[in-house]
């Protein structure tokens, strides 16, 4: 209770000398990070695992390239002992640090690892990696390499399809004080170079690897955020057009409005199962576009429910004699139709919850849900 006060104090009352003071304090030359890029190294065969020494081996080898990229120092995270001494570049952090580090035995026969630094990694792992692995457990970092590793890693079971590489480049740039003077200018300094050198490396990274897939995502090296950015943009639009699309179809305002209304319902409702329900708490930008992709879902199934109601007036006197009849009619030939495309839509995007990428991950599980919610609310709401 005691650090909550504290936060909404510094909130409150002394955010603005703060951030006054974030903006005049001077730093050293790329001193902390200012950009970063996730790297994932995963295993092309399921059974196979990234600790193996030539996925190691592998994965070192593109950290290395990545270090010897054109300009990588003028771009890194610098390293300063004593005196404000430069001692060198920041390695990514991962993993392979300890990998490719230092052993260390002391008097007691007790053996430790220590991570690589500015002196890069050793040419030969320095001890078995399960050995490695055991010892950073042992030492209480736990937490640090679930973080790197995918889900079904355990303890004694050190096998994962899965490793996580952390890139990070410094700021402040030269004749900058700090990483939030003049940050759009900075990240300008750093994409230009990122798209011109890192960008491809990484593309082509184990292009020639027959055991390893790379996928990546970050400053500089995808423009994800960009463009969902400018997507959002014509979202707007998108509703006009598929609600006058809809008014064109039905000529009623009303249906329309309706029909507009139970497929921007089904946002709210969505993300409840998603946040509440399944308890997902990794939220991204890429949320924003599968709103194009229920406008369209949402239309199709507002057009196939009309335009069977709209047959069921020349079906026989049997159906068009009553309106029950005639919305039972509709679901019978409509819902059945319905039904079987969201859950087939639907399960593609759930597919996507087993991906190691979480843009991809979250992207799949609530488009999963909104497909779902769409599909309940049109056979409702809507009907």
């Amino acid at each position: 209770i005691q650090d909550a006060r504290i936060v909404a104090l510094d909130e409150t009352y002394f955010s603005k000398a703060s951030e006054f003071a974030q903006f005049e304090q001077v730093q050293l030359e790329r001193v902390s990070p200012l950009h970063n890029a996730l790297l994932f190294f995963e295993t092309r065969d399921e059974t196979a695992t990234a600790f193996d020494v030539p996925n190691l081996q592998a994965i070192r080898e593109v950290l290395v390239n990545i270090t010897k990229l054109p300009g990588y120092e003028d771009h890194c995270v610098r390293a300063y002992g004593a005196n404000d001494t430069y001692l060198g570049c920041s390695p990514p952090f991962s993993l392979v640090q300890w990998m490719y580090g230092e052993k260390v035995t002391l008097p007691n026969g007790k053996v430790f690892y220590k991570p690589y630094g500015v002196e890069g990694p050793a040419d030969e792992l320095v001890d078995e990696p399960e050995k490695i692995l055991a010892t950073l457990y042992e030492n209480g970092l736990d937490t640090m390499i679930d973080q790197q590793v995918s889900k079904d890693f355990q303890r004694l079971w050190y096998k994962s399809q899965v490793v996580q590489v952390i890139l990070s480049f410094g700021g402040p740039y030269k004749d900058f004080k700090n990483n939030e003077d003049r940050r759009d200018d900075q990240r300008v300094i750093f994409e230009d170079w990122a798209l011109e050198h890192l960008g491809p490396l990484l593309a082509n990274a184990t292009e020639n690897n027959d055991k390893l897939n790379l996928a990546f995502v970050g400053d500089g090296v995808t423009d994800i955020l960009a463009i969902v950015n400018q997507d959002a943009m014509f979202a707007v639009g998108a509703i006009l057009l598929v609600y006058f699309l809809i008014y064109v179809h039905t000529r009623s305002f009303f249906l329309a409005s309706l029909g507009m209304g139970h497929i921007m319902l089904s946002f709210p409702t969505a993300y409840f199962l998603f946040r509440v329900v399944i308890g997902q708490k990794e939220v991204d930008m890429m949320l924003v576009l599968s709103l194009f992709i229920v406008l369209g879902i949402g239309a199709d199934d507002i057009f196939i429910f009309y335009d069977t109601f709209a047959q069921s007036r020349v079906a026989g006197p049997e159906i068009s004699g009553s309106l029950a009849t005639r919305i039972a009619y509709t679901w019978k030939h409509a819902a059945s139709s319905i039904t079987i495309t969201s859950l087939s839509t639907g399960a593609a995007f759930f597919v996507n919850g087993f991906s190691i990428v979480p843009p991809i991950r979250t992207f799949g599980l609530f488009t999963g849900f909104l497909v779902f919610m769409n599909y309940v609310l049109c056979s409702t709401m809507f009907v």
